[in-house]
């Protein structure tokens, strides 16, 4: 359902702009104008990027585990939810907080941690089979 509205709301403003869009270009009369008209609201963006916070799974997928933390605390102010208990806090940094580590490692480097897990479960796998024949 939820895509469903979030469809029809973007076709609708889609074809809310395909209607208006003419008529601002006829009315504008020079298209260095029409040309201003169009890009101008384009600058409402621009305090976007101290506006709105950064996403906590991103937070957490870069790694800064405490500022996801901090924006989890911010979101439940906002909802009037009150304080998020501290037990809860303490679980989430100590679930993820291993994970921040790993983007310090080189990617080559966690490649091959997997290749040499993957080999040794491959290993596993072959000596298990062997013992089964055996039986």
């Amino acid at each position: 359902m939820r895509t469903v509205g979030l469809n029809v709301c973007i076709g609708l403003f889609y074809w809310l702009g395909c209607m208006v869009l003419p008529w601002v270009a006829l009315l504008s009369g020079e298209w260095r104008h029409f040309l201003l008209y169009v890009s101008a609201p384009i600058v409402l963006v621009i305090p976007y990027y101290w506006l709105l916070p950064e996403s906590a799974r991103w937070l957490i997928d870069k790694g800064r585990v405490n500022e996801a933390v901090r924006c989890f605390k911010r979101i439940a102010a906002f909802n009037g939810r009150g304080q998020i208990p501290s037990a809860a806090v303490d679980l989430f940094t100590v679930r993820w907080l291993p994970y921040s580590s790993i983007r310090a490692i080189k990617w080559g480097q966690i490649k091959l941690a997997r290749h040499l897990a993957r080999m040794e479960m491959n290993a596993v796998l072959v000596r298990n089979l062997e013992e089964t024949k055996n039986l």
